[in-house]
């Protein structure tokens, strides 16, 4: 072995105590990121719910004044196209409010001694 390698058998309790605390910094880091990444897909999500519910409202409205067959049948598709979109924008805001609820309660837990 080189003298510039260390044998980790040998290693000190305070090299592997310094060890365990940059692993625990660079684990709560990507944790903070993770949360931070969720929390800004729940606002979009929000956003994106909320102009697919004006547009769904805004397409109903348009749908009463339909004076065609082919009008009626576009705002009808337009309309199940919508909801389906705000359903799954609904559902990726949950899914992401449980993973922050999770990586919030990851940070609570603490850090196994070496």
């Amino acid at each position: 072995m080189s003298q510039n390698q260390e044998d980790p058998s040998q290693s000190t309790p305070a090299a592997q105590e310094e060890s365990g605390n940059s692993y625990q910094k660079v684990t709560d880091y990507t944790i903070q990121i993770a949360t931070d990444n969720s929390r800004n897909i729940i606002l979009l999500a929000r956003q994106q719910a909320t102009w697919l519910e004006n547009a769904i409202e805004e397409a109903r409205a348009k749908l009463e004044t339909a004076n065609c067959e082919f009008a009626t049948w576009w705002f009808e598709t337009l309309i199940q196209i919508m909801v389906v979109e705000l359903d799954r924008c609904r559902s990726i805001e949950a899914v992401h409010g449980t993973m922050v609820i999770t990586m919030e309660a990851l940070m609570q837990i603490p850090s196994p001694s070496i």
